[in-house]
């Protein structure tokens, strides 16, 4: 009993990874949302968190041509991620009619998690080959300094982000 909790709670939070890196993928776009494309604050680039992978954007003083490649290498991987988006929908929906099931099936429920497993590598895969992309749009100054940049980040996530609550209520 006490491995299927732990199963569970895996699963559980395999889920929850896969809507928040969606929800991240989605913030990211260049349509204005959250500052990472053009009309969000900042004029698009280092709004709050800078830029996918924490890429601090404003910091870098990116050149106009520079900041087109980069909204370009975004509309990319948002065009690209809609088949992912609904078959993370489809997953959601398979998820629920276990869950709601009168009996479980392990069976059904493992091989969900294997397909959800799967499916967050390949976003994971996606977000590190736009990040790769946007990365060598950078000049070599540029890289010195992102690489300045990152060595003196604090530790831990952004500030504003909180990880997960046990059931005590402490992160």
């Amino acid at each position: 009993m006490k491995n299927r909790n732990i199963l569970m709670t895996g699963l559980v939070a395999l889920v929850l990874t896969i809507i928040s890196v969606a929800g991240a993928s989605a913030q990211w776009g260049p349509r204005g949302q959250q500052g990472m494309g053009p009309g969000g604050p900042g004029g698009g680039f280092g709004g709050p968190g800078g830029g996918p992978g924490g890429l601090p954007f404003r910091e870098l003083n990116l050149t106009e041509e520079q900041k087109t490649k980069i909204r370009t290498i975004f509309e990319s991987a948002m065009d690209g991620g809609d088949a992912v988006r609904e078959q993370m929908h489809e997953l959601q929906d398979q998820r629920r009619a276990i869950v709601a099931s009168d009996v479980f099936n392990a069976e059904a429920a493992r091989e969900l998690a294997t397909r959800e497993a799967a499916l967050a590598v390949t976003m994971n895969v996606k977000r590190m080959e736009t990040e790769n992309a946007i990365y060598n749009v950078l000049t070599a100054e540029q890289k010195a300094k992102l690489a300045e940049l990152q060595k003196n980040r604090p530790a831990g996530p952004p500030q504003g982000r909180r990880g997960p609550v046990n059931n005590n209520g402490v992160q």
